[in-house]
């Protein structure tokens, strides 16, 4: 014997379960859209810190609990739903068009630079990760948490000037070039980790000068130490006068609101279509929070992940860059 509950019944099921997955839908957007908006220094600020890198991934939860909302017969609800999460996509989406670049594949590439953060406990990957990057011919190379490469230094500097001190116990940041060097300088944005801002001012074959920078962010999360770091590296990308490239683990996406402010006061420039890079084990479905940023007419030509199977967290980017 088989019992049907009445269609009265079915439908009050239908209709909450409906109404349970539009809350969850609405919830996923307005997280998204506040985390656009809210100060890392005001209370909520550094759990929207933590969620506004993955905006675009939780309007994508979003639209796949409105077509639940859809199949549970609520379709006015889940339409409604829909076209507000492609509304805040596309304001996501243009907010990152404002502060970025697309590649510039028909300029004459003059120089390549590859950053890579290596994770300081990476040490057993140390050899292998210098051999993998002086295989990519850089003309400079950028590694943070670069203690697990102290095994391998000689190599480096057996074909490159390494501009950074380097011991086994401290190594926040390594940058080597075989380009003439003007003048370089290191300097620490926060007053727990030191030395992850370095600059290299150098001289190409052409003629040309550039500023080739390193920097290695906090987790925006860390009120009252992030703020403060962020307006630090604001003051000093302001000294930059002449073209420049930036490349550096900033621990946030690009349409973060923190790095999106960045990039606004200093004019700077993010790619367009940003490679994941973190985690590693992602590979393409990763958050990019490693950047190259460039301004005054520099620009990225060609730019790809680097060193997703050499022991770090993180993959590095490699880049070709053409000056004005």
């Amino acid at each position: 014997m088989t019992l049907h509950q009445p269609p009265k019944v079915q439908g009050h099921v239908k209709r909450f379960v409906a109404g349970i997955f539009a809350a969850l839908s609405a919830g996923f957007l307005a997280l998204a859209a506040m985390s656009q908006f809210v100060a890392t220094e005001s209370p909520l600020g550094p759990m929207m810190r933590m969620l506004d890198s993955l905006s675009p991934w939780m309007i994508g939860v979003s639209v796949v609990l409105a077509i639940m909302v859809f199949a549970f017969g609520a379709r006015i609800m889940a339409a409604l739903l829909v076209i507000s999460a492609c509304v805040g996509f596309g304001t996501l989406a243009e907010r990152h068009v404002q502060v970025s670049l697309p590649t510039a594949p028909t300029l004459q590439p003059e120089m390549r630079i590859l950053f890579f953060n290596a994770l300081f406990e990476n040490a057993a990957f140390g050899h292998r990760i210098v051999e993998a990057a002086i295989a990519t011919d850089p003309d400079v190379l950028i590694v943070a948490e670069a203690e697990a490469l102290y095994p391998a230094l000689k190599t480096i500097a057996s074909k490159y000037e390494i501009l950074t001190e380097c011991t086994l116990d401290a190594c926040e940041m390594l940058v080597a070039t075989r380009l003439p060097v003007r003048r370089f300088w290191q300097l620490s944005l926060n007053v727990v980790w030191p030395d992850r801002y370095s600059v290299a001012d150098l001289d190409l074959p052409s003629g040309k000068s550039v500023f080739v920078v390193g920097n290695h962010l906090l987790k925006p999360w860390l009120s009252g130490l992030s703020e403060t770091e962020i307006r630090r590296l604001g003051a000093q990308y302001d000294w930059l006068s002449k073209p420049a490239v930036v490349l550096g683990d900033y621990n946030m996406a690009p349409w973060s609101k923190p790095m999106h402010d960045l990039l606004t006061f200093t004019g700077f420039k993010t790619l367009r279509l940003p490679i994941p890079t973190w985690p590693a084990r992602a590979g393409s479905l990763g958050v990019p929070i490693d950047h190259v940023l460039v301004h005054n007419g520099a620009r990225v030509v060609a730019a790809r992940p680097f060193g997703e199977t050499l022991g770090s967290n993180h993959r590095g980017l490699l880049v070709d860059i053409a000056l004005p």
